[in-house]
């Protein structure tokens, strides 16, 4: 039986806080994470969102959490307190305070990154046609926002394990064929 909340939030193991996520008070909604991975690179602060998977679903769900991700920390003054909340909670070593004043100061860019086998000099050939139409309108949607979004792939070195075998329905073979008139 899974609890859930007076919200309708499943109640598990581990606060959305401890999972690195954030959700705004004022209207209760779910929580949102703000990246898989946080570090500063060429001065900005770089929020990584990783997927496994060319699934489409999957990766239209990846660049949507990256937009809705910047688009809170802009419109919720509260969500870049709770980002910073963690950045202090989780992080250890390096300069928390540089990290989270290029954060405040909205210096920071978003980085797509998909594990795949495919080849990555493909680029978004690699993406099923509506994952590269929400990769399209959630870079535009970046670019509106002043943020730079970037996409890479990242060679998927796992290895391989053996798809699940589908049951499929024997077609039943008559023995002499039907006339039909036309």
């Amino acid at each position: 039986m899974v609890r859930r909340n007076r919200w309708g939030v499943k109640i598990g193991r581990r606060s959305p806080r401890q999972r690195g996520q954030y959700s705004t008070p004022k209207h209760r909604q779910t929580a949102v994470e703000p990246c898989d991975l946080l570090t500063v690179r060429n001065g900005v602060a770089t929020f990584y969102h990783v997927k496994v998977s060319t699934l489409s679903a999957q990766l239209s769900h990846l660049f949507n959490q990256g937009v809705n991700a910047v688009e809170l920390m802009r419109l919720e003054p509260q969500a870049v307190d709770k980002v910073e909340a963690l950045v202090r909670g989780l992080m250890t070593g390096g300069d928390l305070d540089a990290l989270v004043a290029l954060v405040r100061e909205r210096k920071y860019c978003i980085v797509f990154g998909i594990v795949t086998r495919k080849d990555p000099t493909r680029n978004s050939l690699n993406l099923p046609l509506f994952s590269r139409i929400s990769l399209m309108r959630g870079m535009k949607a970046l670019q509106l926002m002043d943020v730079q979004g970037n996409i890479i792939f990242i060679t998927d070195q796992a290895v391989p394990g053996e798809g699940r075998k589908k049951k499929r329905k024997k077609k039943e073979v008559l023995e002499q064929p039907i006339e039909v008139p036309a």
